[in-house]
């Protein structure tokens, strides 16, 4: 994700689920490149946690005027690149807000709904939807011959922009009690389950 909007020539992204482990390796890696994040969450508590990582703009999509001030902070930064996990009504929202000539790409559908509802209007802005899939561009990557290279980022950065928070580490018979820990406390990090 961080490769497509660097080779745009993208200036500001949107993420719609910014308070996950992905959300928070895009803020950093997004912030090594210089391009801006406009990060969405469903509370307010991760504000303060993204901008420690290095977001621009935490967004709550619970706020009365979330849509309105989506569509202008997107405007002043020229977002023109979206990441949508959560699909439904809200990649019209995301839609709408981008720039004229933006690509969404939903690549999640958290929201449990088809996407629908889009506005025909955005399309003859020249915006454009469309599907992110790891395996096929894993598997473009190896035809063109920069699988290693992409890789290469990943593994040296491991402990840093790529790293991910593990929270807890459960005994595989644990396992009702990891998953009810994780339902209270998804965005903290990751749980792990060990062999016993």
């Amino acid at each position: 994700m961080g490769a497509l909007a660097q080779q745009g020539g993208h200036k500001a992204a949107i993420h719609t689920v910014g308070s996950s482990a992905l959300g928070r390796m895009l803020i950093r890696y997004f912030k090594e490149k210089g391009i801006k994040t406009i990060n969405i969450v469903r509370r307010d508590d991760y504000t303060q946690e993204l901008k420690d990582e290095g977001a621009d703009y935490v967004l709550n999509s619970t706020a009365p005027d979330f849509e309105t001030q989506l569509k202008e902070i997107a405007e002043k930064e020229q977002a023109t690149i979206a990441f949508d996990a959560i699909a439904g009504d809200f990649t019209n929202k995301v839609l709408t807000a981008l720039q004229p000539g933006a690509t969404c790409y939903i690549y999640g559908g958290l929201g449990g709904r088809a996407v629908n509802s889009i506005s025909i209007m955005e399309l003859f802005k020249g915006k454009k939807i469309t599907a992110f899939s790891l395996t096929p561009y894993i598997e473009e990557l190896a035809k063109t011959g920069k699988i290693g290279e992409f890789f290469n980022e990943i593994h040296t950065r491991l402990d840093t922009t790529f790293k991910s928070n593990v929270q807890k580490v459960f005994k595989l018979d644990e396992i009702v009690e990891a998953e009810a820990y994780y339902q209270g406390n998804s965005s903290k990090g990751k749980i792990l389950l060990q062999p016993n």
